[in-house]
């Protein structure tokens, strides 16, 4: 149906770069089917990316995993960083 966007960062760019373009089969999906369909084209990072520890963010908001976006929407996956 059409692509999205998706921009990572941290160890997540690490693995597969800054930016990656994901096809989309469905005219719409949830950022938990999202984070499913990146972790099956980039299977080193699916723990990662499906885990507690990384959000995501729509137009600069972080939005939970039941979120619906659209093919031309633009993601992006931040891990959470701590510090000590």
């Amino acid at each position: 149906m059409g692509n999205m966007t998706v921009r990572f960062y941290g160890r997540l760019a690490e693995a597969c770069g800054p930016t990656a373009e994901i096809p989309l089969e469905a005219q719409s999906c949830t950022i938990a089917e999202l984070r499913n369909i990146i972790g099956q084209r980039f299977p080193d990072m699916a723990t990662d990316l499906t885990g507690p520890s990384v959000r995501a963010a729509v137009a600069d908001v972080m939005v939970p995993d039941d979120r619906s976006v659209s093919p031309g929407t633009e993601v992006e996956f931040f891990p959470i960083v701590s510090g000590g």
